[in-house]
Formats: structure tokens, sequence, C-alpha cells
């Protein structure tokens, strides 16, 4: 049997709030440059895969995140999956224009000059195919 799940809007932002704060997610960190090779990272939990052939995952940013604009010029970004040791890096990238989130040893750059954490969980290195606008998250 074939399910067909449709979106579903809650009426009630707080409730939603509430609940989301209660699912364990990944936490990645999303890395990028603008065209002059500004590096931008922050921390996210809205990730997953969502295919394997292509392979395909999706990766939510808020338009007020500070690599929102760079992303918005650039047709790559990386993600890099976090462990326990991370934590620090990922509480840097967390807060908003941190500004030493950069200065941690781990960071490397590639030929493309893309921000990646060398020992991280896992890197993919990222073609973005498509980019959708929908909605916003209230604080």
């Amino acid at each position: 049997m074939l399910h067909t799940i449709l979106p579903a809007f809650i009426s009630d932002h707080e409730q939603m709030r509430l609940a989301m704060r209660g699912i364990a997610s990944t936490v990645v960190i999303v890395s990028s440059c603008d065209h002059v090779g500004q590096p931008y990272a922050i921390t996210a939990n809205s990730f997953t895969s969502v295919s394997f052939d292509p392979p395909t995952i999706l990766v939510c940013i808020n338009k007020n995140a500070s690599i929102h604009a760079s992303l918005q010029q650039q047709q790559q970004l990386v993600i890099n999956i976090l462990s326990e040791r991370h934590s620090a890096i990922s509480s840097a990238c967390s807060q908003s224009k941190h500004p030493d989130r950069f200065n941690f040893p781990e960071w490397q750059y590639n030929e493309q000059r893309l921000p990646y954490i060398a020992d991280a969980q896992s890197v993919f290195f990222c073609q973005i195919d498509q980019k959708l606008t929908s909605g916003h998250i209230r604080s």
C-alpha cells in the first residue's frame, strides 16, 4: 500500500516549537565562502538525506543566518557531520557573528577555498541543486 504524506500545518507556533525541541537530530556545520573567499559557517540541525541515487541531501538555512547571502551567490557548500569532540566549534558557529568561529585548528580549505572540518565524522562537498523558500522560524 502506498501512502502519500502531505505537508502538515500546525496552527499553534508555540506548541510546534516546544515539540520540536524534543526531537533528536544530527548536528552539522554548514560552511561555504562568498565570491571573494570570505568563509562562513553555521551550526544546523535541519539536515536529512533525501536520496541515495542520486546522492541528495537537504539542509534548511534561516534567511537571517550569516551564511544565507553567500549561499545565494554560490553553488557549493560543505556539510560537516560532527561528533562530540566538536562541541566548541559547534557552539562558536551557533552564535551570531562569533568572531572566533574559524580560529580552530580543525578548519582546512579545499581547492575552491571552501572551509571544512578536517577531522569531522563525515564531510560532504556539495553542489547546490535547488534553493527553495518556505516560511520562517519564529523565536
